[in-house]
């Protein structure tokens, strides 16, 4: 059940048999409280809404999970989760309700890098209601005997999508009494935080990914790597909406260079794509024995005419066997085309299967010269008209 106020004494450690609810203190003063990692839903330390978290130090402390739970965001404003050792100040966007879990392991926890390269026993994991992107400043404290060996004036700050390689260095700005702070860092807080060895780091193989949208509805990515060992190639994923399922867009083999590569991809598709303010983009590494990890996400903003409702028809006027129709929503099944002559009458009518295709092909060979009405109706969605004239 859940605890208002709980104070830890008397030494020694204490094995958390369940989760424990703190509502609002917990208060070190003596000895460890040692929970599980293998299912934090069972097996943490959970500070509420409210609750705080005060005295832990190099002797007593959670060792384990310990979660701050629906803590609100806001931009502008310093975030401490209750005081589990992590502060958050946003200065572009408003993350929402976010759950942050600090991850502190035993003498052989580290997340790992490759080869030799690890981490410091200490992690914390964002998990924001708004997974968007930010500019925010992170303030990360650690305990002495949390260094895994790490020499402390070599310690940088790092992000990574699932915990595991590719780790993204993000450097450090500042750091004193166990204290890193990293300022103006860019893109996703939706990852895992650690600090690892400059001298050793973990692997840092993309260097750089960016997406930027072009005149013709289509978005160019361009990526680089510092180093490729055992790479199979890199898979191109997109996501038309916050939250929603992430889609294979493209996959470009990797040269496996040791020494990086630059790597250019356009997508041609989401010129034909549903429409959406924006697009989100992550690469999808695939090693040669198959394992995956993925990049941090890079976002572009749609230019309205590809994201707008507009139905294209040409040429116009048609004077030709067929026309040619674009709309957003083109490539998907289910949408409903119809040619309408001005009195009405239906004089032909078409359903989209699912396809690649950024444009169909609308036979009007056998229509005698005059004006015409296309119709679209895509499901969910308010009928749409566009006239054309056939010479």
């Amino acid at each position: 059940g859940p605890f208002f106020n709980v104070r830890i004494q008397g030494g020694g450690r204490k094995a958390l048999r369940g989760r424990m609810d703190i509502l609002t203190n917990l208060d070190f003063a003596n000895g460890i409280i040692v929970t599980r990692t293998d299912d934090v839903n069972q097996y943490s330390v959970d500070l509420g809404s409210s609750a705080t978290i005060t005295g832990e130090s190099e002797t007593s402390y959670v060792l384990g999970v310990l979660r701050s739970k629906d803590r609100v965001v806001s931009q502008g404003s310093t975030n401490t989760f209750g005081g589990i050792g992590v502060e958050l100040t946003t200065t572009t966007g408003s993350p929402g309700k976010t759950v942050v879990t600090r991850v502190t392991g035993p003498d052989d926890f580290s997340y790992k890098g490759v080869g030799t390269s690890r981490s410091i026993r200490r992690g914390f994991i964002f998990q924001p209601d708004n997974q968007g992107e930010f500019n925010f400043t992170l303030a990360f404290h650690y305990f002495d005997s949390e260094l895994n060996s790490i020499p402390e004036d070599n310690l940088l700050l790092f992000r990574s999508l699932n915990g595991t390689i590719p780790f993204d260095k993000l450097d450090k700005t500042s750091l004193s009494d166990n204290t890193l702070t990293r300022e103006a860092i860019a893109g996703t807080l939706n990852a895992t935080f650690t600090l690892g060895n400059s001298a050793n780091p973990l692997p840092v193989t993309l260097v750089s990914f960016t997406a930027a949208p072009t005149p013709q509805g289509t978005a160019l990515l361009r990526w680089t790597t510092a180093s490729e060992t055992n790479n199979k190639g890199f898979g191109i994923e997109r996501q038309l909406a916050s939250g929603a399922t992430w889609q294979s867009v493209g996959y470009l083999a990797s040269g496996n260079n040791a020494t990086g590569g630059t790597y250019e991809y356009t997508d041609k598709s989401l010129a034909s794509a549903v429409a959406s303010p924006q697009a989100y983009y992550r690469l999808r590494q695939e090693d040669q024995d198959d394992k995956l990890s993925y990049s941090p996400v890079a976002v572009i903003a749609r230019p309205a005419l590809i994201a707008s409702t507009a139905l294209v028809l040409s040429p116009v006027p048609a004077t030709g066997a067929s026309i040619s129709l674009t709309f957003a929503e083109v490539s998907q099944a289910g949408a409903e085309i119809s040619i309408i002559n001005t009195q009405g009458q239906r004089l032909l009518s078409y359903t989209t299967e699912a396809s690649d295709s950024a444009s169909l092909s609308l036979p009007i060979e056998r229509l005698a010269a005059g004006v015409y009405i296309v119709s679209v109706r895509v499901p969910g969605q308010a009928l749409r008209h566009a006239r054309f004239v056939k010479l």
